[in-house]
């Protein structure tokens, strides 16, 4: 009768232990590619910290082991093809802002189109932080002494009379969605994210959402952790992100841009808070 009444004892310590070593949480970001590699997790002293501290698995760094190749992802049999960034606008050359990484220009009186499909290498357990950033410069700018005298912001013009303006229609939409990786939670082919408001945490769905940039800057957009069984505010339902899904960030420059636009693979990182015991390794280059 002991042994019987001192089981579910065990049992519910038992499960005490596991909850808790499984809700060790820690801090991760996902961009295009190796993330150790990119631009800003190399000249950032809280990225190195991550890259740091995130734990091995079977002997190799998370952080450098993250490119999600198409031969990596055919192999995991997920449903969509691979990591990567995408434009529509030309060849890509080093960046006039940064210079260290290579990005493609949208010019004044110009549309353009940015793709970033990012697989998360962590479940989730936080809103993610979606940090873009910025390359914005006048007309010409990277001609006409660069970043350094050319700097501006999106949907910014004078007139004639030298009056400055700002019209939002002249600045990028922005929509991200979510796609369904290998450990998918079931149910789902894709899912259009919402940003939280910052300040007011109100949602609003991220589908062609005007969006400001400027300069060197980077513009940080809180992106809602998805819950299965809650709705998104356009009524399509959620599901819980897990490891191996992809975020997919679509920025859309209009003809009527007031701006030497530039962005490339490196421009777009994500930050949230990972659950470990849950890592999710690529290939090293």
């Amino acid at each position: 009768m002991k042994i019987k009444r001192l089981f579910p004892v065990l049992l519910l310590v038992g499960m005490f232990m596991a909850s808790s070593a499984w809700a060790d949480n820690i801090p991760e970001f996902d961009a295009v590619g190796v993330d150790s590699g990119n631009y800003f997790a190399k000249n950032n002293a809280g990225y190195q910290l991550v890259i740091k501290n995130t734990p091995l698995i079977f002997g190799k760094a998370l952080e450098d082991n993250s490119n999600f190749t198409k031969d990596v992802m055919f192999i995991r049999n997920t449903q969509f093809e691979w990591e990567r960034f995408g434009a529509n606008m030309g060849v890509a050359y080093p960046d006039p802002c940064w210079g260290a990484f290579n990005s493609v220009l949208t010019t004044v009186q110009r549309s353009g189109q940015y793709d970033w499909w990012i697989v998360l290498q962590m479940q989730p357990e936080s809103d993610l932080d979606l940090n873009i950033y910025d390359c914005v410069l006048k007309h010409q700018g990277a001609r006409n002494g660069g970043l350094w005298g050319q700097a501006q912001q999106t949907g910014r013009w004078r007139s004639d009379t030298e009056k400055l303006y700002f019209s939002p229609c002249a600045n990028p939409e922005i929509t991200v969605e979510a796609i369904p990786g290998p450990w998918a939670v079931a149910g789902w082919s894709s899912q259009t994210l919402d940003a939280r408001k910052v300040p007011g945490l109100w949602k609003s769905v991220l589908k062609e959402k005007w969006y400001t940039s400027k300069a060197m800057w980077d513009e940080s957009i809180v992106v809602a952790l998805p819950e299965t069984g809650c709705w998104n505010q356009d009524g399509d339902a959620n599901f819980q992100l897990v490891q191996g899904d992809a975020i997919h960030v679509t920025v859309k420059v209009p003809t009527f841009n007031t701006a030497d636009i530039y962005y490339g693979a490196d421009s777009v990182v994500l930050k949230y808070i990972g659950m470990t015991g849950t890592e999710f390794l690529g290939a090293n280059k």
